[in-house]
């Protein structure tokens, strides 16, 4: 059973923003672990979908059935620390000497080990792994057929021979980073506990950075963005019983979140089915490059010299433990 990671404050700074696209935060893929959708075989492979159709998740009719899932908050958490990572370090290839200190740098407690925190850990990498990722309608700007299906490979390969070995793929590093004309947004870390909540706050990000640039624009841009209150619960992942008091709980976390990263959001009724989205400031982009990035640079540089004569073991889908 999947649940929140604990975090802590300490090292924080250190993976202060990760880039998302906006497609990923417009329609977030992260649901609450104890939600499971149903299991369908198409030959060789095995799809899992969102409730909307919005998107799906393939795996390998071999693969383990316990990984025939959506991804969770905690799943979620775990990728964008690595992506975030990678990009500050100029390095796809990640190393770590062991699982231990993968634990130590997300934040979790690594002087007094939790195998619940290190297994779901663990299955976070083996999920990300083993899953594809196909968008139904993934938008590209400036371009004249706008939405187009997007298949995006596993995003991790991983090993565990003679240390931690991770790899992001280079297709998921350049949809955040690279060729989408801006079409990007900074997302702090870590990310807020529980799915609901992170995706609202994503969509947030999105939204609240789409306003901001037209507001520098001197562009005339609402105050309150309109949503169908059902559609927008369903999107975020919520449970159609009981909608309006789940939704203005949600906002409340997610407002109590980005109140302390220079943002802010507010839900209110709007009658017929509709509620209207208020944004605050959203969190300006770091300017700088973290000293401790600076140092972790220099030590990856360092340590490549004396690559060649240690032996790497080869990186693999999916982990051995």
């Amino acid at each position: 059973m999947h649940g929140n990671i604990p975090r802590r404050a300490a090292d924080s700074k250190a993976r202060r923003f990760v880039h998302l696209n906006k497609n990923l935060c417009n329609i977030p893929m992260t649901r609450d672990s104890r939600q499971r959708g149903p299991v369908e075989r198409d030959g060789e492979w095995l799809w899992v979908q969102l409730d909307d159709g919005s998107v799906r998740f393939r795996f390998a009719a071999d693969s383990d059935p316990a990984l025939h899932r959506y991804p969770t908050d905690a799943d979620f958490e775990v990728l964008c620390q690595l992506t975030c990572r990678a990009k500050y370090l100029d390095s796809r290839q990640l190393d770590f000497k062991s699982i231990t200190a993968l634990l130590d740098w997300l934040g979790l407690n690594a002087e007094k080990p939790d195998s619940r925190s290190r297994n779901r850990v663990l299955d976070s990498l083996d999920y990300w792994a083993t899953v594809a990722i196909v968008y139904q309608r993934w938008f590209v700007p400036k371009v004249a057929r706008s939405h187009v299906p997007k298949h995006i490979d596993p995003p991790l390969q991983c090993s565990l021979s003679h240390g931690l070995h991770i790899a992001v793929s280079e297709q998921w590093m350049n949809l955040n980073y690279s060729g989408m004309n801006g079409f990007h947004v900074a997302v702090p870390l870590p990310l807020p506990r529980q799915a609901a909540v992170q995706n609202f706050m994503l969509m947030c990000k999105a939204f609240g950075d789409r306003n901001r640039a037209a507001r520098d624009r001197d562009d005339d841009v609402p105050k309150i963005i309109l949503r169908d209150q059902a559609k927008l619960a369903q999107r975020i992942g919520l449970n159609p019983k009981h909608i309006g008091t789940q939704l203005q709980a949600v906002a409340k976390r997610a407002d109590e979140w980005l109140s302390h990263r220079g943002g802010g959001v507010e839900v209110l009724p709007r009658g017929e089915g509709k509620v209207g989205i208020r944004f605050g400031d959203t969190t300006p982009e770091p300017r700088h490059l973290p000293k401790s990035y600076r140092v972790l640079r220099e030590e990856l540089v360092r340590s490549r010299a004396q690559d060649d004569d240690e032996y790497r073991a080869p990186v693999v889908p999916g982990i051995s433990r």
